[in-house]
């Protein structure tokens, strides 16, 4: 195989490791947002439900899905 063959093999691979490296850290950003995004609606949730029942939590007028903004706060503050 000639140095040009090498060199054009070695191109390939590290346009394709640079593909999958950006994929990768794309779909993890997405997943924590996601997860991030649970965890507030949990809260929420679990806040009405000991309101519910008598137990006086924190108020939460109602549950609603996370913001854009509170997901970003979140993941801010290592949520």
């Amino acid at each position: 195989m000639t140095s040009v063959h090498i060199d054009r093999r070695v191109g390939k691979l590290e346009a394709r490791v640079a593909d999958i490296e950006e994929t990768h850290g794309d779909a993890l950003y997405d997943l924590k947002r996601e997860v991030c995004e649970v965890r507030i609606v949990q809260k929420r949730s679990f806040a009405l439900l000991l309101e519910h029942i008598g137990i006086p939590p924190n108020r939460v007028a109602e549950i609603t899905t996370a913001t854009a903004a509170e997901v970003d706060a979140a993941l801010d503050a290592d949520c």
